[in-house]
């Protein structure tokens, strides 16, 4: 076979405990996939052994039911994992079930390798044929794993570029039942939660009744700073500047020069949920959009407070 140019060797599941086989195959020095039909952990641990003892580790295994065909339920997709930690190599499936959804359902869970049997016509006379899919059922299938790859993605949960628009319409913000005129102490009861979420966060409702009370402290706080208020926006303290709701609200953000405002939200920001290089990428897209700058230390961790 090496003559011909093959580089890879399938060992089937009735040889795993040829010994003498095993040894030979082993010293070829190519890749080798074995299935483990037939063979309990411990033989399969033994045939690992007698293959890398021979030299070769290059070894991936299959999960395998020896059965033409065989049903969905004898599949065991699970072992797959005991394989894969059992003895640290790639893992696969070799598959006897009839149609691909059992072999599509071994990728999302880690298959590398899918042995699947094909045929011209699947009601030619033989058990092979009947565990074998046709042509077509081929190209779907590999086109079923092509879309099962790339829908795996990564494991951590952020928010994709694609939810950003719907983000912003479809999350709720904090909002007022009633009118609130200037002055009045805000409660519980004259707030709520509704759509769209381009206004202030529903965590932060007890910011939103804390500042309340101590309005008068606050603005004489930013009076004694001098900060420019404008007339019914509010402002935006350095702690709570991670929600991205601009460019509706003008807002006052409160630092002198870039890097002091990413030092100051960096320093704000207790539990280092952003990095450097995203809080000044959001700083310069702020001033984009006609951010005011100034700098008020004294208010460095309050929230968002309206005026």
């Amino acid at each position: 076979m090496q003559e011909l140019g093959v580089n890879v060797f399938k060992i089937v599941s009735f040889s795993l405990t040829n010994y003498p086989f095993l040894e030979h195959v082993s010293k070829k020095g190519i890749p080798l996939i074995a299935s483990t039909g037939l063979h309990n952990l411990g033989e399969i641990e033994k045939a690992v052994e007698t293959i890398y003892q021979s030299g070769n580790n290059q070894l991936a295994l299959l999960q395998c039911t020896s059965h033409y065909p065989s049903e969905a339920k004898d599949a065991h997709l699970k072992v797959m994992d005991t394989l894969k930690y059992a003895f640290q190599v790639p893992v696969g499936y070799s598959d006897h079930t009839m149609g691909i959804n059992v072999a599509l359902a071994s990728i999302a869970l880690g298959a590398k390798i899918i042995e699947k049997h094909f045929t011209f016509n699947v009601n030619s006379f033989g058990v092979d044929h009947d565990a074998s899919i046709s042509p077509s059922e081929l190209k779907k299938l590999v086109i079923g794993v092509r879309e099962i790859e790339v829908a795996m993605g990564g494991s951590i949960k952020i928010i994709p570029d694609i939810e950003k628009e719907i983000q912003k319409v479809h999350r709720p913000s904090l909002v007022s039942k009633v009118t609130i005129s200037k002055g009045m102490v805000i409660k519980k009861s004259m707030l709520a939660i509704k759509k769209p979420g381009t206004g202030i966060h529903p965590q932060d409702m007890h910011w939103v009744l804390q500042c309340s009370s101590e309005k008068n402290k606050i603005r004489d706080i930013v009076e004694e700073e001098g900060i420019e208020i404008y007339k019914g926006n509010m402002l935006v303290v350095l702690s709570e500047l991670y929600y991205d709701l601009f460019p509706k609200a003008k807002w006052i953000f409160i630092s002198r020069e870039e890097d002091e405002i990413v030092q100051s939200m960096m320093a704000a920001d207790e539990q280092g949920t952003h990095s450097k290089e995203y809080l000044k990428e959001l700083v310069q897209k702020w001033k984009k959009y006609g951010v005011k700058v100034k700098l008020l230390k004294t208010v460095l961790m309050l929230n968002m407070i309206f005026f």
